[in-house]
């Protein structure tokens, strides 16, 4: 079981969530707003949720549920190269230190 263990993987799942954000309807024009947006969307859907079971596993488990336009399917994420298995706890950590950055 591989983790981002390269910098390739951080840069492709960024790349993902980027893609994934900006499909969104209410999406902001600006890119440099995306990642503000979809964290607004986050702390608004799993309000409450962070308290009992962290901000990483309630990361986790909102895009998992498809909460952005991101692969879902085994076959589609090892194509990218990534692990199926831990690919939405990777896709959180990547989220959730860009929307960290972007808001520091």
């Amino acid at each position: 079981m591989k983790t981002l263990q390269s910098q390739r993987d951080f840069e492709t799942i960024k790349a993902l969530l980027v893609e994934g954000i900006s499909l969104d309807d209410d999406c902001p024009s600006d890119p440099e707003k995306y990642f503000d947006y979809a964290l607004n969307r986050f702390f608004a859907e799993t309000e409450g949720t962070i308290s009992r079971h962290g901000i990483l596993k309630t990361c986790e488990k909102w895009l998992s549920g498809l909460a952005l336009h991101i692969p879902f399917w085994n076959s589609d994420i090892e194509d990218l190269g990534l692990d199926p298995e831990t690919y939405f706890k990777d896709c959180a950590i990547v989220f959730l230190t860009e929307s960290m950055i972007k808001n520091s």
